[in-house]
This record gives structure tokens, sequence and C-alpha cells, in this order.
């Protein structure tokens, strides 16, 4: 699993299977032409979103690569009707990590935008894989980014709201998106000891801790 700040994940190499980089480069060039409603096309774009993936963990370019994974294993994800033969949660991983790599690649608005992307899709991955702990980490870092950024920079309250702002604004206050994360954590904890994800979530526990520290009236 990713962490907000390592990024780390057991690779290939690591795992004793070989990478074929001249091949993923192959595979991340071609342009996927296949119309979403055609048998399979689900996993050509998926094909190119793994060989993005794996791409970004080892070449220069990061996030191109990153940016070409998470497009593309989104558009697998969205058409995919039938997983036979794939490693659901897995997809939805690397997903939620491209998402987060770019993301802290962006800044200003860039970033909120790929941020709330994570959001939504590691929400997704709750629902489809509801044992995953993986899932509840990139949804807890995606809620911590956005109630960061909402306590530093709070956005302006116009006098009247559109029904679109009306539609999209949260009702949560950071201090309480804050709290949601950390009852998240609390059940998914115990979980992750002795596994591969103990690490990172015990690093995003202290990141949580540290933030309601900082936000008033928060730390109760």
């Amino acid at each position: 699993m990713a962490t907000a700040c390592s990024g780390r994940v057991v690779t290939a190499e690591e795992m004793g299977q070989p990478v074929d980089v001249r091949q993923d480069r192959k595979v991340a060039e071609r342009e996927v032409t296949c119309k979403p409603a055609k048998p399979g096309c689900h996993s050509e774009h998926l094909r190119k979103g793994e060989a993005c993936y794996r791409l970004a963990r080892q070449e220069a370019e990061a996030k191109k690569y990153y940016v070409c994974a998470a497009t593309h294993l989104q558009m697998g994800v969205s058409q995919a009707r039938d997983w036979t033969g794939l490693d659901r949660a897995q997809v939805y991983e690397r997903l939620a990590e491209s998402l987060w790599e770019w993301q802290i690649r962006e800044e200003g608005r860039e970033a909120e935008r790929v941020v709330k992307r994570l959001w939504e899709t590691a929400r997704a991955f709750t629902i489809a894989e509801p044992q995953s702990v993986a899932a509840v980490y990139f949804l807890a870092s995606a809620q911590l980014a956005r109630a960061r950024e909402a306590f530093l920079h709070p956005p302006p309250t116009p006098k009247k709201l559109t029904q679109k702002q009306i539609r999209t604004r949260t009702t949560q206050t950071p201090c309480q998106q804050i709290k949601e994360i950390e009852g998240w954590l609390k059940n998914a904890l115990p979980r992750t000891l002795g596994t591969r994800h103990e690490a990172p979530y015990q690093k995003l526990n202290a990141e949580v801790m540290e933030a309601k520290r900082v936000i008033p009236n928060c730390s109760s």
C-alpha cells in the first residue's frame, strides 16, 4: 500500500517477478481506440493502466505515467462488467495510489481536483471491496487532505448559493471530517496488524492526531 509520504508498495521486482520495461512502454504509448460498449474494451484500458503504473515507479517521468495509469485504470473500472480473471481489489488499489501520487505532484486547484477524484474513487473502492483496508486507507487519506485544505483555506461564503454550490458543498467542518477519519481508522487498524498495511496506517493515524491537535477545539 502506498503511504501519504513514501508511496511504498511491493514491486514486481521485490516479488521476484520480471518486469518488461520495453513492453510496458509499447503498451503505454499505444492509443486505446475501442468503444466502451465493445466486449473486452475495459481490459485494454486496464492493461494500459497497469503498464503506466509500473513505468511510473521506474521512469523519470513519474507524473506523466501516474496520470496515464489513473486515467486508464479508471476507464477500465468504469467499463468493467465482468471481473473474471481480474483482481478487482488490486486494480482499485493501484488506481487510488496513482491518483494519490498524481495529486502530490500538483498544486492549488489542480491538486484539489485530483484529491476529489481520489475521494470519489476510494468511496467506490470501499463499496466494491468492503473488507479492503487499502480502500479505507485511501479514503481517509483523501478526506484528511480535503480537511486540511478547508482548514487552511476556508472557502468564502457567498451571499447567495447557486444550485450547483448547494449540491456540492460539504456540510462537515474540518474537525468533523477529522473525527470521521478517526473512526474509520479505529475500525480498520486491528486488521492491519502484522501486514504490509500496518506501518502506513500507523503513520496516517499519527497525522490525524496531529490535525486534531492543530484545529481549535478538535482535540476532545
